[in-house]
């Protein structure tokens, strides 16, 4: 019988730690940002870092053990120790969700730099996803830091070379304002915003362009699997604005896991 090999059990301890650790901090992000991008937080004097975690119904200050990821969550059951409220299981989803993809991420290229900067990628999409789901608004500030680390990583060719990187942040804004245009033109009406435009051009910094059909693609696809359920139904609101950029996420997320893959086939 061959010996057992700890290395593989070390290094998904670790991705899942990185990857609750990654959640922890992406759900900092998607219930702060909303608010650091409007003039209410000057008046709350409102950070990412101050105040400090805290329950939003009571204002409780959380204490390190509540702060462990998932653990916390589970332990109280899914509500605040001091009164007794209902915590978001949008905590646990996200902080769940990015141990996985560290692991995924582990399991593609290995314990290095890559998954490590995939899993920043999935942070930024995921938290981008969460606040686009909730508030129909996608902010600068995480588009643009998303856009200049693809580009930062691209420099060490971590996924595509930097040239491709440069026009694929160009074509994806590109691409995206062009499909506005013409819904414009034919419905009088625009059926995208300017946030995902940034968010294609920011995914594109990282996959590089030959990979944005891939995104737009699958981003298309899953956008309908989603809205076909609510035809038949009858509740689809052609009117009603939708947040596309979980649909862009799904497909940015698949063009770093399986493009490699796709390259690497017979005429590709």
């Amino acid at each position: 019988m061959g010996e057992f090999d700890l290395a593989p059990l070390i290094q998904y301890s670790f991705a899942i730690m990185a990857g609750l650790i990654a959640g922890s901090f992406t759900t900092t992000l998607i219930h702060r940002m909303p608010k650091l991008s409007t003039e209410t937080a000057k008046g709350d004097q409102l950070s990412m870092w101050l105040p400090g975690s805290h329950c939003p119904k009571c204002l409780m200050s959380l204490k390190p053990r509540d702060l462990v990821p998932l653990v916390s969550w589970a332990l109280a059951r899914g509500r605040c120790r001091q009164c007794g409220v209902r915590i978001d299981a949008m905590y646990p989803l996200v902080e769940a969700a990015l141990a996985l993809i560290a692991c995924v991420l582990v399991l593609t290229f290995g314990f290095g730099v890559q998954a490590l900067a995939g899993l920043v990628f999935a942070l930024c999409l995921l938290a981008l996803s969460v606040i686009d789901a909730r508030t129909l608004r996608l902010p600068d500030v995480l588009n643009l830091s998303l856009l200049w680390l693809g580009l930062l990583c691209n420099v060490m060719e971590l996924f595509t070379d930097l040239a491709s990187a440069v026009i694929g942040a160009f074509a994806g804004y590109t691409a995206l304002w062009i499909v506005m245009q013409a819904h414009r033109m034919i419905r009088r009406i625009e059926g995208l915003g300017y946030g995902d435009f940034k968010l294609l051009a920011a995914i594109g910094a990282w996959v590089g362009w030959q990979d944005l059909p891939v995104v737009l693609l699958i981003a298309s696809v899953s956008g309908l699997l989603w809205v076909l359920p609510q035809l038949i139904r009858g509740r689809a609101d052609f009117a009603a604005q939708m947040p596309f950029a979980p649909f862009l996420s799904i497909g940015g997320m698949a063009a770093i896991l399986l493009t490699d893959r796709m390259h690497m086939w017979p005429g590709a």
